[in-house]
């Protein structure tokens, strides 16, 4: 999950399109706070569906399902900053 909102990151920087999106009148903290609801969306959707399996096998793990919900608030921020060293997205 985290390649693909690293990739899209490095892909986005590399062609310019935040800065189309600036000439077009977008403001930066719109972008960025809509880049980061959908990564965030996303990553809670494929936790929900851990956390069914992980209750439907019953694998015993009770409260880690408190650690899966709260990985994204700390991922997605570490994630943006990380993706400044990449200037591929074959890389990052």
């Amino acid at each position: 999950m985290m390649t693909s909102v690293v990739s899209y990151l490095v892909v986005e920087r590399i062609e310019g399109l935040k800065h189309l999106q600036e000439i077009s009148g977008m403001q930066l903290k719109a972008y960025w706070i809509g880049n980061f609801i959908t990564d965030f969306i996303k990553m809670q959707l494929t936790i929900i569906v851990t956390i069914i399996c992980m209750k439907g096998f019953d694998m015993g793990m009770n409260t880690a399902w408190i650690s899966y919900l709260v990985f994204p608030l700390g991922a997605l921020p570490f994630t943006y900053i990380t993706s400044f060293i990449f200037t591929a997205d074959s890389a990052a």
